[in-house]
């Protein structure tokens, strides 16, 4: 089944704007009412390049003066932000799962016997469940 992402050129705006850890700091910042100064100083980016960032963030429309001098997320921008969290749970949900993957995969490819995986877990000092979830001496 091929595969057709919608407004391609409007979400490529959109990750060049979230493209850092700071910018998505910064996000979460305008969550509630707050100035400009007060949100650089806790990013700790460049003068220069938290401007891009405001202006970006202005230009797709993420934040809103909402008195003077105080920002805050539009409802765009708040609409960004909840997708943004919901992806970041998923997104940890999906690397435990992939390491895990890779681990047993790993496991199943060794010549351990189940006891020697089992003595590695408790040198670890990880218990091990079973199936039921019920602990493995």
């Amino acid at each position: 089944m091929p595969v057709d992402i919608k407004n391609k050129e409007a979400l490529g705006e959109l990750f060049r704007a979230l493209s850092s850890a700071q910018r998505l700091h910064a996000l979460e910042l305008f969550a509630e009412e707050t100035s400009l100064p007060e949100v650089a100083s806790k990013i700790g980016m460049t003068r220069t390049g938290f401007q891009r960032t405001i202006d970006a963030f202005r230009n797709l429309g993420l934040i809103e003066e909402v008195r003077k001098r105080r920002y805050k997320l539009s409802l765009k921008g708040q609409q960004i932000l909840k997708l943004i969290v919901q992806l970041s749970v998923d997104y940890t949900k999906f690397e435990r799962e992939f390491e895990r993957d890779r681990l047993k995969q790993f496991i199943l490819s060794s010549s351990l016997s189940l006891n020697e995986i089992k003595e590695i877990l408790n040198d670890l000092e990880i218990e091990v469940k079973d199936e039921r979830n019920r602990f493995i001496p």
